[in-house]
């Protein structure tokens, strides 16, 4: 018996009759001699279109797992403006609905979807024959059901191509209804709906409120629907199961809802569907689908639409039964793509993260690069955070700023924090605190309090003081010290370990000691001299520095940070972008805990890195002595000393058993080389000398005259004299800010 076959349209015509170049290529290839699993049936045309209708052979096993013949006929409709794909037809009456089949407003004849890319892309390598091959692998694979790769993502049941649905998911499908505040970001035209949660004072420009009533259907396996539903009957009968009937789901959620919220009975509808799907017939659940259909019907009529109530004076009145007759063919549709709200969770995921980090960052500083770094890391749902900053927002520092020109005026911690608030459409991300670190003012006690609860400090200001005042503050929370290098091109992170036995304002100094002593950290701290006005005060210049330098590297700050946090470990790191290449070098500083000793008011942190400088030049000048200048910094606030450096003996110095004169030769070129490399943070704090084996550490009267000569060189910039002395195994002592010998410090040594 003949097959009996659906009608593809269009006009028949002999095949010198097509036009279109593509479909003459599809007969020319079925004529050629290379294809012998495919046969030309007969061509049409129709006003945009012409068909090619032929019949291909299937690869097929004996026992087929769905309904694929061995010869199927199939049309291949190519459009005029040849703008989108081949669309191929099976033109059989009962082929089977599947996966991987476009879906069109009509059912039959159904549309088999070949590829998964765009046609722009596909036509640029599309030929006739291997067209003919994929047609005959898409019907191969059809009949085994392997058209769904194991580890591909499941099939949509419902597409829209047209209309978007950003909507806050409800939190309990058994609620039923919320109402929502939609609107049209685009205008008129716009594709994009925006749904917001209720506010208080339901003033967004151009919102209409629409009521969402949820409904939640079985699970189900995966698969596109046979056709496009276009009213609310068409989309209860593809729905339909057994288990499942939208219809009466709907009366009852319509029928339910709240006198309180009559209200709403005006807003117009959106109905949200739930769709839980299953890989496999009866498998687990692995995602669920939101079906979202607009109805333009308010309520109050979609209730009346349904039978349930009638009006009475504009009011409903509930039916005792309802009219059954009404099944929904006369309620419009309109499909929705549904895109969720982003969210801390997906925000992490598509990031590549596994979740959100709740991490409670107090961040101080929001200028450039610190604008850049927590948009970074709050685009991929990294922290909570509190921004602190007293600066406002102006003009110049939208070259670089992350905000945009609408918050020019405000401050720019209320600006940060309200872009990454308006990230995930709440305000549960950031906070912010207008205040001056340092001088906190009426906001002390709020400020103490972020710092008490926080789970990192991170300071992103750009200034010492700031640094090493967060430092010293109440609070369990670890540091982080994230700044720029004059020119723009470097990146520092200073980052303190988990027990916080390493502080930021050491990891500073150990910083400032390896730009002094690296070749590769040359010229990273470099002062430049170009600099920009913006206003009239001296103080008004910001720096030349381009945005693309702050851009990259705020990336590679914030996924440093990250990364840093999951290492108990303390961190000095730089990277460098080769201005050239634009290729970025990491630089590793190591970070060891400074030794602290009192001395009398003031306190000494010593890097160990000193005690083995001095203790191998002391060995190897043995019998004589030797010595060198320290250099290091001075904090008269916290009347601290850090020793970070020592340099060796001048070559004219005068070396002796039990005698010792520095020189000078080379001296003040390589204390003012260090000084300049580190930008003055390290500058000349005293000197160094060493004992014979067999003499003990304490000054000796030669060394008192010495100690007095550093103490009225030192007094003329007001800091303290420093003398060490080294002595036999690895042992030194320091003497600090006295030229008395009672009490001598504690002796130290390299264990």
């Amino acid at each position: 018996m003949a097959e009996d076959y659906l009608d593809p349209g269009g006009i028949l015509v002999p095949e010198s009759g097509l036009t279109f170049r593509r479909a003459r290529e599809l007969v020319t290839a079925l004529r050629g001699p290379g294809t012998s699993f495919a046969s030309l049936v007969e061509c049409r045309s129709a006003s945009e279109s012409e068909t090619v209708i032929l019949e291909v052979e299937v690869e097929r096993p004996q026992i087929v797992a769905n309904d694929i013949h061995g010869a199927e006929r199939l049309a291949i409709v190519f459009a005029r403006a040849d703008e989108v794909c081949p669309e191929v037809l099976a033109l059989r009456k009962d082929f089977p609905a599947l996966q991987h089949q476009n879906q069109r407003f009509e059912e039959l004849p159904r549309s088999l979807c070949l590829y998964d890319r765009p046609w722009c892309e596909i036509r640029i390598t599309w030929t006739a024959p291997a067209f003919i091959e994929r047609v005959r692998w898409w019907l191969k694979r059809a009949a085994r059901d392997e058209l769904h790769a194991e580890g591909q993502g499941l099939e949509p049941f419902l597409l829209s191509w047209d209309l978007w649905l950003v909507l806050p998911m409800p939190k309990d499908p058994a609620q039923g209804g919320e109402s929502f505040l939609v609107t049209l970001p685009g205008g008129e035209n716009g594709r994009v709906l925006m749904a917001f949660e209720d506010e208080a004072e339901d003033a967004r420009l151009g919102a209409l409120r629409r009521v969402v009533l949820r409904i939640e259907a079985p699970r189900q396996r995966h698969r596109v629907m046979p056709r496009i539903p276009r009213t609310l009957a068409d989309l209860t009968e593809l729905l339909r199961s057994d288990a499942f009937d939208l219809l009466l789901q709907l009366r009852e959620c319509v029928k339910a809802w709240p006198q309180k919220q009559d209200k709403h009975l005006q807003d117009r509808v959106i109905l949200l569907v739930d769709l839980p799907k299953t890989r496999q017939e009866g498998g687990t659940v692995e995602s669920v689908e939101h079906c979202a259909v607009l109805i333009n019907m308010t309520l109050m009529e979609l209730g009346v639409a349904l039978g349930i109530w009638s009006m009475q004076d504009g009011k409903r009145a509930h039916l005792l039964a309802p009219d059954e007759s009404k099944n929904g063919d006369v309620v419009g549709l309109c499909l929705l793509n549904v895109c969720p709200a982003m969210t801390r969770d997906r925000a992490a995921i598509l990031n590549g993260l596994d979740r959100a980090n709740d991490l409670s960052i107090l961040a101080v500083g929001a200028g450039a690069l610190g604008s850049h770094v927590a948009l970074n890391l709050a685009r991929a749902g990294w922290g909570r955070w509190t921004i602190v900053d007293s600066d406002d927002l102006l003009p110049h520092n939208l070259a670089r700023h992350a905000s945009g020109g609408e918050m020019v005026g405000c401050r720019k911690a209320r600006a940060l924090a309200w872009e990454l608030n308006w990230i995930f459409q709440n305000s549960d991300t950031a906070s912010w605190i207008d205040a001056n670190v340092v001088r906190p003012g009426p906001e002390a006690e709020r400020l103490s309090e972020s710092a008490r609860t926080a789970g990192l400090i991170l300071d992103m200001s750009a200034s010492v003081a700031v640094g090493r005042h967060l430092t010293a503050i109440d609070s369990p929370a670890r540091r982080a010290s994230l700044f720029l290098s004059p020119s723009g091109e470097d990146l520092i992170l200073l980052m303190e370990d988990r027990d916080r036995r390493l502080v930021l304002d050491h990891l500073e100094m150990m910083y400032y000691a390896g730009v002094a002593t690296s070749d590769q950290l040359r010229g990273h701290l470099d002062l430049e001299s170009g600099q920009v006005r913006y206003g009239l005060s001296c103080r008004d210049v910001s720096s030349r520095i381009g945005q693309a330098s702050v851009a990259s590297l705020a990336g590679i700050g914030a996924r440093a940070l990250r990364q840093s946090m999951t290492d108990e470990n303390a961190r000095i790191r730089i990277w460098r972008v080769h201005p050239d290449t634009l290729g970025v070098s990491a630089i590793a500083v190591e970070a060891e805990a400074l030794i602290a000793q009192p001395h009398g008011d003031w306190t000494l942190q010593l890097a160990p890195s000193v005690l083995r400088s001095v203790a191998g030049w002391r060995v190897e000048r043995l019998p004589r002595e030797t010595g060198g200048v320290l250099m290091g910094s001075v904090n008269h606030d916290s009347r601290t000393v850090y020793l970070m450096l020592a340099l060796p003996s001048p070559a004219d110095s005068d070396e002796w058993p039990v005698h010792y004169i520095r020189g000078c030769e080379e001296l003040r070129e390589g204390v003012e080389t260090i000084y300049n490399r580190t930008a003055q943070n390290l500058s000349y704090i005293g000197e160094w000398h060493s004992h014979p084996d067999g003499a003990r550490t304490l000054r000796s009267g030669p060394d008192l005259k010495v100690f007095a000569w550093i103490s009225e060189h030192t007094s003329s910039e007001g800091k303290p004299p420093v003398m060490l002395i080294a002595g036999q195994g690895a042992r030194a002592r320091i003497f600090v800010g006295s030229d008395k010998n009672e009490n001598p410090p504690e002796e130290l040594w390299l264990s």
